[in-house]
């Protein structure tokens, strides 16, 4: 009997130890989260709602000259001829934009008649009537 009782100390005491140690261990450790917040203090996230003032943006000189030009090249794309077609008996035949639009529409071509339309003649100048007007409003 008097063999058991000092192991039975013995147990008390090394789970006594392991407690301490463990709780010195995590007193040892850094905080992860510790290095994130200097991190935010460094870089702070705005407050408040992101509005732009285009007012206060330099104005290029040559932002009008480059918006002629793209006015100029998008009229010379709908006349420039871009696809030739040669078939055996007929010949060949050039198109360009207005005239696949024309020849789709009398074909009975509808839809994908009006996504040229949309996308390669009313798109491009409302792109370039919408950047004119926003670089010469006050």
């Amino acid at each position: 009997m008097e063999d058991v009782e000092p192991e039975q100390k013995i147990e008390e005491v090394v789970p006594e130890q392991k407690e301490e140690e463990d709780t010195t261990l995590l007193e040892k450790k850094e905080n992860p989260y510790e290095e994130l917040s200097k991190e935010e203090d460094k870089n702070p996230e705005p407050t408040g709602e992101v509005t732009f003032d285009f007012t206060s943006l330099p104005q290029h000189p040559m932002i009008p000259i480059l918006l002629a030009a793209s006015f100029f090249m998008n009229c010379v794309a709908l006349i420039v001829p871009f696809m030739t077609t040669e078939i055996i008996l007929k010949g060949t035949k050039t198109y360009n934009i207005t005239s696949l639009i024309r020849e789709m529409w009398t074909k009975g071509i509808y839809w994908p008649t009006i996504l040229i339309v949309l996308f390669s003649v009313i798109f491009p100048f409302m792109k370039l009537g919408s950047l004119t007007y926003l670089f010469f409003k006050k």
